[in-house]
């Protein structure tokens, strides 16, 4: 195999699959790059059985071959190459690299026991925009957990029906729930996808509004972002029924400027994060929502004005679970559905039903 290539180019494609590579694998073939270059391409790829990706990049090939590299050494040497070209050739069992006066040698090893790409058969196509997708997982993700002892908490729900596509994260603390209109005309649709793998494919999603296509069979997720194709196993596990979660019914609910609110959080929580809980005490009656936070440090007290529908009430939280909620968002205002101090707080738009966020409370004294 002898190939010429664009250093940047193949550095970065690189950089993208060794995102799927495995680390200490009982299979050492698992803990390299497959180096496949072919017609006028390079193809790299990395799986950890998991999760796989795949970039293809345009190349001068003068000698075909298919070979394994040691991944992350390899990574880091195309990481330092001097020169905007570079220069791969195989000898033997090893491959030479390179790039103006610098040159490295690495071995490799055959390919021929690489695991191929899985099969999606009877597969479900959902059609949605990038933009949106990306903002669904940046806005749901932090919502997961990692829970051996409760695998369905390490993945994000999948649901697709009626042109409808939701996202649902929770992590026994709280729910994140997403909607987007997409185009998918078929029957109730649910997966659930490994956190890692929507954390890579939300990176590697362009900035566009152009549509990607996620195709998914009852084993894997599959999505093809024009040179780079992502392939990821789904978890065979049950989700949690998450609508006895969402509370209908409310008596008292807040309407809140975000930016704001957000603002006295993290204030509050420079002194909340000294407690073992990160409490912070919301007090909402007369149009006017009291914040504070105590700690063996010190305390903090801060006011908001705002639109109270309801009873008035005092109730704690987590002042982080509340902040990854209100940094998510983007809208200007939003609402606050409570029903008490010891039941969940419910935030949804001040129209429409594109989000919906559950927090749990903590639980106060009178005494304090």
């Amino acid at each position: 195999m002898k190939v010429y290539m664009n250093t940047q180019e193949l550095n970065a494609g690189v950089s993208d699959v060794v995102r799927a590579l495995s680390q200490k694998s009982v299979i050492p073939i698992l803990e390299g790059i497959c180096f496949l270059a072919e017609d006028s391409a390079v193809t790299l790829i990395c799986t950890d059985m998991s999760l796989r990706i795949e970039t293809r990049i345009a190349a001068g090939v003068t000698e075909e071959g298919c070979v394994i590299i040691p991944g992350r050494l390899f990574a880091e040497i195309v990481r330092r190459l001097p020169e905007e070209t570079v220069e791969l050739e195989t000898q033997d069992n090893k491959i030479v690299i390179k790039s103006g006066r610098s040159r490295s040698t690495l071995q490799i090893s055959s390919a021929q026991d690489y695991p191929a790409m899985p099969e999606i058969g009877d597969p479900t196509e959902i059609s949605i925009s990038q933009n949106a997708f990306r903002n669904m997982i940046r806005q749901t993700i932090f919502a997961t957990t990692q829970d051996d002892t409760k695998p369905m908490l390490n993945g994000i729900l999948l649901e697709a029906e009626e042109n409808i596509l939701k996202l649902v994260a929770l992590d026994g603390f709280r729910l994140a729930l997403r909607r987007e209109p997409c185009n998918y005309a078929g029957s109730c649709s649910k997966a659930i996808v490994p956190t890692k793998s929507l954390s890579e494919i939300s990176r590697m999603m362009l900035d566009s509004n152009e549509p990607i296509k996620l195709v998914i069979s009852k084993t894997h997720i599959a999505i093809d972002l024009e040179h780079t194709k992502i392939v990821s196993r789904l978890l065979d596990v049950n989700f949690i029924n998450y609508d006895s979660i969402l509370t209908k019914t409310f008596k008292t609910r807040v309407r809140v400027k975000r930016a704001e609110l957000l603002e006295i959080i993290e204030r509050a929580s420079l002194i909340s994060r000294e407690n073992k809980g990160n409490a912070i005490r919301m007090k909402f009656g007369g149009d006017m929502l009291k914040i504070s936070a105590v700690s063996e440090l010190g305390s903090v007290n801060e006011e908001l004005p705002v639109e109270i529908d309801g009873d008035s009430i005092e109730i704690a939280f987590n002042a982080r679970f509340m902040s990854d909620v209100f940094k998510s968002l983007e809208d200007e205002e939003v609402y606050m559905n409570m029903i008490n101090r010891i039941s969940q707080c419910v935030i949804c738009p001040i129209e429409g039903d594109a989000y919906q966020y559950v927090v749990l409370p903590m639980r106060i004294l009178d005494a304090e």
